[in-house]
């Protein structure tokens, strides 16, 4: 990983083709400080819920998996509820 390698926007796309997501969670901050990040989760997954960054943290600490991008913009950070194809 290095700095913008990969890209939010990379992962997410790859992960769109690869799981089923029924719900997603940003932090509310990102609707103004990086709004790209909210369009494209609802984009390819569902129109996501809003929670303060500090709540974010403390639901990211129940996550089963973490997935490290190079992204750098602020709030590029996304929890992702998955279903099963079934």
């Amino acid at each position: 990983l290095v700095a913008g390698v990969p890209s939010f926007e990379q992962v997410m796309r790859v992960l769109a083709d690869e799981m089923v997501v029924e719900a997603a969670t940003v932090a509310t901050e990102a609707s103004t400080a990086n709004p790209g990040v909210i369009d494209l989760v609802a984009t390819l997954f569902v129109q996501p819920g809003q929670v303060r960054h500090e709540e974010f943290k403390k639901l990211s600490s129940g996550a089963r998996l973490f997935i490290r991008t190079g992204e750098a913009s602020p709030y590029a950070n996304v929890i992702l509820r998955c279903g099963v194809p079934f």
